[in-house]
């Protein structure tokens, strides 16, 4: 079975809602045949090559995970440790059900034997509270006398909440009890899931300072996936959980957590309030800001956040002024685009966003469009007509005629947005007419396109498809469905997406920027610095 096919089969069992007994006898057995073709393929050891004569589960909501241990370990006896409640159920409840589960691993056999489940009392399940102390005294009851017993004994933390697992941590380090957690590579977004079969098992030698760094090292590859947001929070957990053993640390930890809040502005577009962040920083010539920030925050701009989105969006455009379209400045109409670009890149790789990705694609692709129409319009080479007498007139000779029309006709085309018809317009000429865009002035028709000595649109998109449609029909039609429906949409396609809009780009560079954007086409100047900087920089010494 394929990536393409498991991971489909996944999402057909999340989005249909299969029961456990359907995920263990459709999908479990998938999911570990590809994980062991992986390691034949790879030589790269997923799951632990040794059984475990007691495997200890700390059990949460998902069961998926535990199954998957079970599966891995094969274990003679299983210590089950549950909540006294969850939510609604009772722990005892949970106990029935996976003891259930486990039956079913046993007739499709995922296991050749079944284990015998501990702890039971007159056939009831065991149940503990979920302080650290409280599992740590329950482990030590049911868990150590395997332990003298030089039995074999893991202990599975995945499913365990904080308090558990601290529990569960204390009691390996007392017993040297090895430690696993089932971890993943990918992720589906939206549901917030892991997928299955691109887990890895991993066992952890020392439980105690393991954990610890595995939360930095997990913050680390949030920064490094630019998953800003999502760091900084864990950063703010760690601290909150260890700041009596980080005496001192607070401060360097508070300007991580100001730099992980900045770039998280950035990211999402908002230069002015990360512009504002970056100035609170002590200068420090071995990081600079993205340019993006640099240029776009200035406060000339007032770019638009969540609390300023309509009317700083009206003035950025233009809309009461077109001379102070950002669509006519040079640097900060290539600057937006090519940090765009940076961030749809990302989009695709490590992310795999490639619905995300194809709508910013889509998007930006729309505004370099308009761009070349505004441009036009303001120089002269763009003329529009009303539909019932048909004289055509450039953007003075509309002005000398009627100012308020002039004014009406700007902010119509820095409205339109359809970018089939931008580029008809664009690409008109005399031959074809009928290439046009529609502007409506009230109960009025115009019609605008660009004049014989403007320039001509090249089909930048040449050479690239995205399906049975000539590009650029395919494009808009995969982007208005996938703003529509919740589509899946292959990587392939959001990389054609991403070519055909840095061809874009380049073809504006080449016809309206004439060099003057050299100075500001470097990639790292649209990138964040690296993890170790950053540790630097916030004077973050306790990490190894």
């Amino acid at each position: 079975m394929t990536s393409k096919e498991i991971r489909e089969l996944t999402e057909k069992y999340w989005f249909e809602k299969w029961s456990i007994p359907e995920y263990i006898e459709e999908l479990l057995p998938k999911e570990l045949e590809f994980i062991r073709q992986w390691e034949r393929d790879n030589n790269e050891k997923r799951l632990p090559t040794k059984s475990a004569d007691v495997l200890v589960l700390l059990v949460g909501y998902s069961w998926e995970p535990l199954l998957i241990s079970t599966c891995a370990y094969k274990p003679k006896k299983i210590v089950l440790v549950l909540n006294t409640e969850y939510g609604d159920l009772q722990g005892e409840t949970k106990g029935d059900d996976f003891e259930e589960y486990v039956g079913v691993l046993h007739q499709t056999n995922l296991i050749e034997e079944f284990p015998e489940f501990y702890p039971l009392s007159n056939g009831d399940w065991e149940t503990v509270e979920v302080a650290p102390q409280e599992i740590f005294n329950f482990l030590k009851k049911h868990v150590l006398p395997f332990i003298k017993k030089d039995k074999k004994v893991t202990i599975d933390i995945t499913g365990g909440k904080k308090t558990m697992t601290s529990g569960a941590y204390l009691f390996s380090s007392y017993t040297n009890v090895s430690v696993s957690y089932v971890d993943y590579d990918l992720y589906h977004e939206e549901k917030a899931r892991p997928y299955g079969f691109s887990c890895k098992i991993t066992s952890l030698e020392n439980p105690m300072e393991l954990f610890k760094l595995r939360e930095w090292e997990e913050v680390r590859q949030l920064f490094e996936n630019y998953s800003f947001r999502s760091a900084k929070k864990l950063v703010e957990q760690i601290f909150e959980a260890t700041q009596d053993y980080l005496v001192g640390e607070e401060p360097s930890i508070n300007r991580l957590k100001d730099w992980l809040k900045f770039y998280n502005l950035w990211d999402n577009g908002d230069y002015k309030n990360a512009k504002q962040t970056f100035m609170t920083f002590p200068q420090d010539s071995r990081v600079t800001c993205p340019i993006a920030v640099e240029i776009l925050g200035k406060k000339e701009f007032n770019w638009p956040n969540q609390n300023n989105l309509l009317p700083y969006l009206i003035a950025l455009e233009g809309r009461d002024n077109l001379e102070e379209s950002l669509y006519l400045k040079n640097v900060p109409v290539f600057v937006y685009a090519k940090d765009e670009l940076a961030k749809i890149q990302r989009l695709i790789a490590p992310n795999e966003d490639y619905r995300s990705a194809l709508l910013r694609a889509a998007g930006l692709t729309e505004f370099l469009l308009k761009a070349r129409m505004v441009r036009q319009w303001f120089s002269n080479r763009f003329v529009v007509s009303e539909i019932r007498d048909r004289m055509e007139y450039t953007r003075e000779q509309l002005g000398q005629k009627d100012q308020g029309l002039r004014k009406s006709i700007d902010r119509a085309i820095l409205r339109h947005s359809s970018f089939l018809h931008m580029i008809n317009a664009l690409q008109w000429t005399p031959e074809e007419s009928y290439k046009v865009i529609d502007l409506r002035i009230r109960h009025r028709r115009f019609e605008g396109h660009r004049t014989s000595n403007a320039f001509m649109l090249d089909d930048f998109w040449a050479g690239e498809s995205l399906g049975r449609q000539p590009l650029p029909e395919d494009f808009k039609d995969i982007r208005d469905k996938a703003i529509h429906f919740c589509l899946t949409i292959p990587k392939e396609v959001a990389q054609t997406a991403m070519r055909v809009t840095e061809a874009n780009l380049a073809h504006f560079v080449e016809n309206y920027l004439y060099g003057e954007v050299n100075d500001y086409s470097d990639p790292r100047l649209y990138d964040k610095i690296d993890w170790d900087q950053l540790c630097e920089v916030c004077n973050i010494t306790f990490l190894p």
